[in-house]
């Protein structure tokens, strides 16, 4: 299985989340652009692209930081504080095209978020995606619209030091099935 020895592979089986952010060190803008670059290019139905990404740069932007930092559940709180950047990953729920409901919007989302943590990892930048959050505190201190969804706050940043232990994933047996469930 040649594929499995591709560059893509070693992104995708060496990153990995921590919540341990150097606050001595920021991400740049070019940096930040990068990502979002990436993620502009991920696949989705009818080439809708219906990702938005609200980004608070802690130095630039630090009331925005703050309004998605309050957002979240204390305990990401403590180490998010911490993170170069937030990103809040948005889903627009409505085709571009037509106005109609987009159930693939979220799942779209998904994989631009992806590519953008993907690309964070070839350029030696750390992104944790967080999912204990108050959207309806992100809504208000933002003006988000009814059709845009929030699923994630993306922390930014490089990181303090490496985990110590290595990820575990479920067995292939557990999650893959050929032609039934199990």
């Amino acid at each position: 299985m040649a594929y499995l020895n591709s560059s893509v592979q070693g992104a995708i089986l060496n990153r990995y989340s921590s919540r341990e952010f150097d606050v001595t060190k920021d991400i740049t803008h070019e940096d930040i652009t990068c990502l979002v670059e990436i993620a502009r290019w991920a696949p989705s139905c009818y080439g809708d692209q219906p990702w938005r990404f609200l980004i608070a740069m802690k130095k630039e932007h630090p009331d925005s930081f703050n309004f998605i930092l309050n957002s979240m559940v204390p305990f990401n709180q403590n180490w998010s504080q911490h993170a170069s950047a937030l990103v809040v990953i948005l889903a627009d729920r409505k085709f571009s095209k037509n106005g109609d409901f987009n159930r693939w919007a979220d799942y779209d989302t998904g994989a631009a978020a992806q590519n953008m943590s993907l690309m964070a990892y070839e350029m030696g930048i750390m992104t944790h995606q967080i999912g204990g959050f108050d959207e309806s505190i992100l809504k208000k201190s933002f003006m988000i619209g009814e059709n845009l969804n929030p699923l994630s706050i993306m922390a930014v940043g490089y990181e303090k030091k490496q985990p110590a232990e290595p990820r575990n994933r479920r067995p292939l047996h557990e999650i893959c099935f050929f032609g039934k469930l199990q």
